[in-house]
């Protein structure tokens, strides 16, 4: 088990880790998807490690929002803090799968190839899975920065998306190899931090260079303004021991 899996677990216990586990044999479709952006179009990791990556980070701002902010599951009385917890484990997990069809309306496949994931898989925790299978793709599609997120759960997917890029992980799919911002901005960024805050969330992004700052704009920015949490998060840049609050 590698240190991201040790997290996860220590986020998690009872049926959304059983949940987690079951989702582990679907691996392989991520690996699918990473064939076919980095061995065919050249970009950035979008695979299993950045799932696992996602998933972390969702379950650390689901933890730090859940008492400031409404879940839609509980709202709207499909189900409870787990049921959410499952609905955002199963989303961040599967969100990039439909990359292993093309880069191109990837959350569109993602939808697609996600269903019959869920209906093996589900069954097994919930007695009528409907609803929660519904949550979950909506949270799959929406984490595109085009599509207005219709939940708290995949609002929260969406910004964990956005979050992943600490050491070359830019979210702004960038060809290995080649110098310019995307690829520059994805290695200004030397480490993201998810911790409570005022609002309640904030997010701080140490930088190494200024051009870090692209990626936060285009990608982190971008995924916030569709997200309905805008107002719960606040994110500060640290470089040569200086934090600076910044507006998007």
């Amino acid at each position: 088990m590698n240190a991201i899996d040790n997290d996860i677990c220590s986020l998690l216990k009872g049926r959304p880790l059983d949940f987690y586990n079951s989702l582990q044999k679907y691996s392989p479709y991520l690996s699918s998807a990473n064939r076919m952006l980095m061995g065919r179009l050249g970009y950035n990791d979008h695979g299993i490690v950045h799932a696992k990556i996602v998933t972390r980070n969702a379950l650390r701002i689901l933890d730090i929002i859940k008492d400031d902010v409404p879940l839609s599951i509980v709202k709207d009385k499909i189900g409870s803090v787990e049921d959410s917890t499952i609905v955002i484990i199963a989303a961040s997990f599967l969100h990039d799968i439909g990359n292993m069809v093309h880069r191109d309306y990837h959350n569109t496949h993602s939808v697609t190839l996600a269903q019959p994931i869920l209906n093996d898989i589900l069954p097994k925790f919930y007695n009528g899975h409907i609803p929660i299978m519904a949550e979950i793709l909506h949270a799959i599609y929406a984490h595109d920065e085009h599509a207005q997120c219709l939940t708290t759960e995949a609002g929260i997917v969406s910004i964990a998306d956005g979050t992943d890029m600490e050491e070359g992980r830019g979210r702004i799919p960038f060809s290995r190899g080649r110098i310019d911002i995307h690829s520059a901005s994805a290695m200004a960024i030397d480490k993201v931090r998810l911790m409570r805050g005022d609002k309640p969330l904030r997010i701080e992004v140490l930088l190494n260079d200024n051009a870090g700052i692209f990626q936060i704009q285009e990608i982190l920015g971008k995924k916030l303004m569709t997200t309905g949490l805008r107002k719960y998060v606040e994110i500060y840049i640290e470089k040569d021991d200086k934090k600076i609050k910044i507006e998007l």
